[in-house]
């Protein structure tokens, strides 16, 4: 009995919160900062996560009931715990300051998610309009690591359209913290804004290697963008044969750098790096046409009532009428052939949110009720 209680004792600690996935667990930074959106992320595995850790969880409140000295006391405090560390809107500090201006795209998430809406509003935004820009006294609820103050600073700075003077300020933080992720996110992000394309890989694959975890999972396809920013300068007809993503949205699952994702966390990708984008690249721009086209194809799957909106905004940014014209025909005989894809009610906006959550704590009652009532069955016997 003691080994059972210790190993669901380490099944409940182990367990990740089931809303958010397993995207985001080793983050130095913005990992532990930021709270990820409901509907687009990487979901591989969570129905089992969800089974698996209500049932460890369900037990674990067995072995407690079973030790009836504690019983009403560890009851209460272990339901109150799983409560509280699986609410379907939780975040670690909320109201921290941004460390990297990859974590700006979170101000512009819609409440109900769709691709478009975010990048809409990230579009008819200005980046010195940013709620960020205006240091918050009481953004810091623990003092921050050793150079985050200054990241911070800085990327106040590119938001005010000074990328030149945050580039210097980024330099003079990684002679003074060297190591940290968030200033080779920022350095990457700062050189691209200032036209070096090459030094702006350098520090994003630098920052991929101090934190594989980073943006959401998402960082890959800055990379990406990146190099194919860097081939269209010695080929402008590059993207007439190419894909910057280099996923075909046929297969069921993609293999990225960062891991691999179904369709739902590529478009996560697209979604994060398109709406950031969108703050600082305003039409027309090549790039920012195919990807938003690149994540128009990815809906196919499963969202095709989302491409008409997507396709929308990569007509601004220069796609081809042709290209536009030839996948929303697509969707619409996908809508068309299905009622799968209607926008969802309120009800379904509410499932979706909830769905693992639900599953894990139907677990829980389930890993509880079946042990006990082989005890009340075991109990009856022995009165008779």
């Amino acid at each position: 009995m003691k080994l059972l209680q210790m190993l669901s004792l380490l099944a409940f600690f182990a367990m990740p919160s089931l809303s958010h996935g397993l995207t985001l667990t080793e983050g130095p930074m913005e990992g532990a900062f930021e709270e990820l959106p409901h509907d687009l992320y990487n979901t591989n595995g969570r129905m089992s996560l969800a089974i698996g850790g209500g049932l460890s969880m369900g037990f674990l409140l067995f072995v407690f009931w079973k030790r009836r000295r504690v019983r009403k006391a560890s009851m209460g405090i272990i339901l109150f715990t799983a409560l509280s560390v699986n609410p379907p809107h939780a975040s670690a500090c909320a109201n921290i300051e941004s460390t990297t201006l990859d974590t700006a795209y979170a101000d512009y998430l819609d409440a109900i998610g769709w691709f478009s809406m975010p990048v809409e509003r990230a579009l008819a935004a200005t980046p010195a309009a940013h709620p960020r820009v205006v240091p918050d006294p009481a953004a810091y609820q623990t003092t921050p690591a050793p150079g985050i103050r200054e990241n911070d600073a800085a990327v106040r700075l590119i938001l005010k359209g000074n990328a030149p003077a945050a580039l210097e300020m980024l330099k003079d933080i990684e002679d003074v913290h060297p190591g940290l992720y968030a200033t080779a996110a920022n350095l990457g992000t700062c050189y691209e804004l200032t036209g070096d394309d090459e030094n702006a890989l350098k520090w994003i694959n630098v920052g991929l290697e101090r934190d594989p975890y980073s943006h959401m999972l998402a960082e890959w396809l800055h990379v990406r963008v990146l190099e194919a920013k860097i081939a269209l300068k010695s080929d402008p007809n590059w993207l007439a044969t190419h894909t910057i993503s280099g996923l075909d949205p046929t297969h069921g699952t993609f293999e990225t750098r960062q891991g691999i994702k179904d369709h739902e966390g590529v478009l996560a990708s697209f979604r994060s790096q398109c709406t950031v984008r969108a703050l600082f690249i305003k039409p027309q721009d090549p790039v920012m046409a195919q990807l938003l086209y690149e994540a128009a194809t990815f809906m196919l799957d499963s969202r095709a009532q989302g491409v008409a909106g997507t396709l929308a905004l990569a007509l601004q940014y220069g796609l081809s009428p042709q290209h536009a014209t030839d996948l929303q025909a697509r969707a619409d005989q996908i809508m068309a052939g299905t009622d799968n894809f209607r926008r969802p009610s309120r009800w379904g906006i509410w499932a979706a949110q909830w769905k693992y959550p639900f599953i894990f704590f139907l677990a829980v009652i389930l890993g509880f009720l079946i042990p006990f009532s082989h005890v009340l069955k075991k109990e009856a016997s022995q009165n008779q």
